[in-house]
């Protein structure tokens, strides 16, 4: 850059430092997640607790009848209390 101005536009070229806002080849990769409310959270784990007691009711009930339905569904209440729990 020789000279001060662009000779197919006119305008004036400057140096200038790269900003944070300018792309580059990483920033075509970055993908931004939306926003969501805290009681889509609270449905999803709503959801996914009650599928995995059926599932382990059902799985038991099929394996051994009531008593290992009832300790199919105890050991899934007990692995899934953080997913219970709300941070």
């Amino acid at each position: 850059m020789m000279q001060p101005r662009c000779e197919s536009c006119g305008g004036l070229l400057e140096a200038l430092p790269a900003t944070s806002g300018e792309l580059n080849e990483d920033a075509a990769l970055r993908v931004s997640l939306p926003e969501l409310s805290p009681a889509f959270g609270r449905i999803l784990r709503a959801v996914l607790f009650s599928l995995l007691l059926f599932s382990a009711a059902r799985f038991g009930w099929a394996a051994g009848g009531i008593g290992l339905a009832l300790a199919a569904t105890g050991v899934v209440g007990v692995f899934t209390v953080p997913l219970i729990v709300e941070e």
